[in-house]
């Protein structure tokens, strides 16, 4: 790994760098290493190694069941990789069910044709089949229907990441762990980037504070080290999750991407096992549960999206006045064996929102060689390996992968209102 300790009159150099470790991050660097490219490419995150990362923090579901073919040919090609390598991440393929009231039930039956289209295996369940398959369900009064994809299913995102980040550093990539950029200078490459050290109490604060402008990050003593860098770099791809928006100020560019907290529990389920389970999604209540590993106990991942969640960098708890007043009713109407079910532990952690909730891959509009994979919108875990891999392809040969071209996830389309919507639904 490189670790720059001090301060360096020269100015150091790099072909490619990957602002950002994340789930984007790490999978990029991890495919441009299988491509031979790994030595000349540099990754640089405020926190590589510690527990802030969104792609720490989050479910970790893998789904193929979209409404829209890009999105599933996403997941279909990331899912094939996650088998290979299913036992070093522990992915597990227990499917997703879905739970539908009967407005999102019609809107949902009219996109299964082209999700069965893929060869992708979706059944249709109503009240007495959910009942039968999992008899802890309770009150199913509101449920229209329901859809169970048996090939998607759940993994481990700490280790799919630290698989990326080991793939990465074995094929040569350089780590600097710690380093907060502050300024992008230039208006095309080489481009002229600096860094501030980080100190190491202050991570949390760091990743807060840098939702402001770029200057303020830059002066603030009591979060950096007097340690400062500069490096040229040839090529920039901003991969830096809900901070990515903060990173295109940088260089002029106005990013529609933005964060949103989330809240999630873990509840110890007592008498019911839910290992075999799947992934559940309660459109109805806008709640999603699903069996976790934690400290190799069995748990109960839960989270609910809260509608008056504000967007903005947000690490800390709510506690459990915030779950037994949004979370445990709802979840208990389903489940009423939960009743009684302690809280574990709980985190907060943020997804990055685009505009339209789709990825944004590609080159920047109007700044040659600095390219965008971000606002993942949920989606990085589930499309991590497709979007990291056809990225690293264009990276290397200048075009999209045949089977995957991804111009449509261009920041280009934001220019055209409407493109959006065409091109997918």
């Amino acid at each position: 790994m490189l670790y720059y300790s001090s301060l360096n009159p020269s100015m150091h150099s790099v072909d490619t760098l990957i602002i950002g470790g994340g789930i984007a991050g790490a999978s990029l660097a991890c495919s441009l290493a299988e491509r031979g490219t790994g030595p000349q490419t540099t990754l640089v995150d405020v926190d590589l190694f510690g527990r802030y990362s969104s792609s720490e923090l989050n479910g970790g579901g893998v789904r193929c069941v979209f409404a829209e073919p890009l999105n599933i040919k996403l997941s279909l090609a990331s899912i094939e990789y996650y088998r290979a390598h299913a036992s070093n991440f522990d992915f597990r393929q227990r499917g997703y069910l879905w739970l539908y009231d009967s407005n999102l039930w019609q809107e949902a039956r009219t996109f299964l044709p082209l999700v069965r289209s893929s060869n992708i295996e979706v059944q249709e369940l109503h009240s007495a089949d959910l009942k039968h398959k999992y008899p802890f369900l309770g009150d199913l009064s509101d449920i229209a229907g329901a859809t169970f994809s048996p090939g998607d299913g759940r993994l481990n995102p700490h280790r799919l990441r630290m698989h990326y980040l080991n793939q990465a550093e074995g094929g040569g990539v350089q780590f600097m762990d710690r380093w907060a950029i502050t300024k992008i200078e230039n208006d095309s490459p080489p481009y002229r980037v600096t860094l501030r050290r980080i100190q190491p109490r202050t991570v949390r604060r760091t990743l807060e504070n840098l939702t402001t402008t770029p200057a303020a990050c830059g002066t603030s003593v009591p979060l950096f080290l007097s340690e400062q860098l500069q490096l040229q770099a040839r090529r920039i791809i901003n991969a830096a999750g809900p901070w990515a928006a903060t990173v295109a100020s940088m260089y002029a560019n106005n990013l529609p991407v933005r964060p949103l907290p989330r809240q999630v529990f873990l509840l110890n389920p007592a008498s019911i096992d839910f290992e075999p389970s799947p992934f559940f999604i309660d459109y109805v209540q806008d709640l999603y549960f699903r069996h976790y590993q934690y400290q190799r106990q069995s748990t109960l991942l839960v989270s609910w999206s809260d509608p008056n969640e504000q967007s903005k960098i947000d690490f800390s708890r709510r506690g459990e006045s915030y779950y037994r007043e949004h979370i445990h009713p709802r979840l208990t109407n389903r489940i009423p064996a939960l009743t009684d079910s302690p809280i574990i532990t709980t985190w907060s952690g943020h997804y990055e929102m685009s505009a339209d909730k789709f990825a944004i891959i590609g080159p920047v509009p109007n700044r040659k060689e600095i390219y965008n994979y971000n606002g993942l919108s949920a989606h990085g875990v589930m499309q991590s390996r497709a979007l990291g891999d056809s990225l690293a392809h264009y990276l290397t040969t200048g075009t999209w992968p045949a089977d995957l071209n991804l111009d449509a996830l261009s920041q280009s389309r934001f220019e055209t209102p409407g493109t959006v919507e065409k091109m997918y639904v």
